[in-house]
């Protein structure tokens, strides 16, 4: 059960991954040129690209400190303030 939610969030992190940077930034370029680099639609499909790959390395890094939590016993992971 853990291994397929590991495996789960995996594709999805990488699915984040391919659609920022592939699907965005395709069309925003294709966009830029026809309308400019400085328009709306073109700053926001950037800031949308952005954010993809943001949430991707999010994801990552939560699941990879799971993954440490539940197989490396020897490993202690703390966030103290």
């Amino acid at each position: 059960m853990r291994e397929l939610r590991t495996l789960r969030l995996f594709i999805i992190g990488g699915f984040t991954f391919l659609a920022g940077a592939f699907g965005f930034d395709l069309v925003a370029v294709y966009l830029g040129n026809s309308f400019g680099f400085q328009s709306a639609v073109h700053i926001i499909l950037d800031f949308l690209e952005d954010l993809f790959e943001m949430v991707r390395t999010i994801i990552f890094v939560h699941e990879l400190l799971l993954y440490i939590d539940s197989e490396l016993k020897w490993i202690r992971v703390r966030f103290v303030e």
